[in-house]
């Protein structure tokens, strides 16, 4: 079992103001928030359900809380996967995926180029046990759960399901995490926090998930204040939604461990996929996060920030560009060149025309990733930055499909595309019955990207 644990420093040596720094030298970065409390409740750290009950004081302090859940489940759905999306996502994953190359000679001896970059990585950690773990998901929960459990019954699973979600990432990301006690909503009761094995941290999502679909009610709605769907930005209070969302995700994590798992992997598949509620249905079913720039009518808050992150690094002087491996992708997985690009990526051309909308008419290109031949805004001459109109991308009213990245629109985690995928590989894998090829191509024609694509310029991405 691994222990990660905090060093205190010498009181003597904390008490010296020469000597301020140590106690932060001394503090392990990768620790999870530590604090006993006031509370003396003895919890198990064994299994998931809020089995433990709170002293009278707490119950007090739940209550005067109720009033907030609704706010705090919209900051923990609209930071989620979002909160430092630069560093946790853009200049590590998306670049190591070989989807974008970085072209900031500031960025070039970090993380995006493997160099290790002990901030960064810690980043994605922090905010999940310090944000959306102690501050957010073990305050909804124990609120649903010890203050009104019947009002709040579906508030809770839906609480839940989310978390299994968050839960997915930071498990592959990091691998091996401390969960017991946080899934119950508590903090450890020592400084010494033990690490749940990554298979162990996947039986828990399952059984979070299973949980969930079983327990929910659906014609109980959701209940989180200020009108009909106000704080569930994801869904807005579609219960029916939250549920194909969960079986989604549980397909999502079963085809994980197929490889490792293939008996798990496949009763979880299965009953992912037989469910009443069924898997995402549409595009209105993508897990999503609205910027809260974008108008309320329009799943935002009409202010607030949160841009999308793409356009943003665009204005910021097109930080990120098309990596080589993906032009290869598109230009070689076809005997034509995959039309996404139109809407997708600028060609090469002067930073100053882009911010203009003109463009050059050289072919889409790539650059190598961690190749620093051209840096800054000069890359955009040799290649292609993300399609992103500055003129119009400051419009929040306005989403034009010419161009797909803008500050108000949306950015997708999970989609109903990835489900027909999946489902095509679960056939494959005998899980389900239906046509391999059939579900592939769904998951071709699905996203709202191919849809734009052969309404603006007619053209079918895919010929018989």
């Amino acid at each position: 079992m691994k222990f990660y644990y905090k060093t205190l420093a010498f009181a003597s040596l904390l008490a010296l103001a020469a000597c301020s720094d140590f106690d932060e030298m001394n503090t392990n970065p990768y620790e999870p928030p530590y604090s006993p409390g006031t509370s003396n409740t003895d919890v198990s750290p064994e299994g998931i359900d809020i089995d433990y009950e709170l002293p009278e004081a707490d119950i007090k302090a739940l209550k005067e809380a109720e009033t907030s859940i609704g706010s705090l489940f919209r900051n923990l759905t609209n930071e989620g996967p979002y909160n430092d999306y630069q560093v946790t996502t853009n200049l590590t994953h998306d670049i190591y995926a070989g989807y974008m190359a970085n072209t900031s000679a500031g960025f070039h001896e970090k993380a995006c180029t493997y160099v290790y970059t002990d901030d960064w990585s810690r980043n994605r950690w922090d905010h999940f046990y310090n944000d959306r773990t102690a501050n957010e998901y073990a305050q909804i929960i124990k609120v649903c759960h010890f203050v009104n459990k019947d009002k709040y019954w579906n508030e809770f699973y839906v609480t839940r399901i989310y978390y299994a979600f968050l839960i997915s990432m930071q498990t592959d990301t990091y691998g091996d995490i401390p969960l017991s006690y946080y899934i119950k909503g508590m903090l450890p009761p020592t400084q010494y926090i033990s690490y749940t094995s990554q298979k162990d941290v996947y039986d828990a999502m399952f059984k979070l998930l299973d949980e969930a679909i079983t327990n929910i009610k659906p014609d109980k709605g959701l209940n989180w204040g200020e009108g009909k769907g106000s704080n569930d930005r994801c869904y807005g209070g579609d219960i029916n939604k939250w549920l194909r969302f969960a079986n989604t995700l549980r397909l999502r994590l079963a085809l994980r461990i197929s490889n490792v798992d293939p008996d798990r992997a496949q009763e979880e598949g299965k009953k992912a996929i037989e469910s009443t509620y069924g898997l995402m249905q549409s595009n209105a079913d993508n897990m999503r996060t609205v910027p809260k720039v974008a108008p309320i009518d329009k799943g935002g808050e009409g202010g607030g920030g949160s841009e999308n992150i793409h356009a943003l690094i665009f204005g910021w002087g097109a930080q990120m560009v098309m990596s080589k491996d993906l032009e290869k992708a598109y230009k070689n997985e076809s005997e034509v060149l995959d039309p996404r690009c139109e809407i997708l990526w600028w060609r090469p051309s002067p930073f100053s025309d882009l911010k203009e909308a003109k463009e050059s008419n050289k072919d889409f290109a790539g650059c190598p990733i961690g190749n620093m031949d051209v840096q800054g805004e000069d890359a955009t001459k040799s290649y292609s930055p993300v399609r992103c109109n500055k003129l119009i991308s400051s419009d929040h009213n306005n989403l034009d499909d010419n161009y797909w990245f803008s500050e108000a629109r949306e950015l997708v985690w999970m989609s109903y595309a990835e489900s027909r995928f999946m489902l095509a590989e679960a056939a494959l894998r005998n899980w389900t019955t239906g046509s391999v090829e059939q579900y592939y191509i769904d998951g071709i024609r699905a996203p709202w990207i191919t849809i734009i694509l052969m309404r603006l310029k007619n053209k079918p991405i895919l010929t018989d």
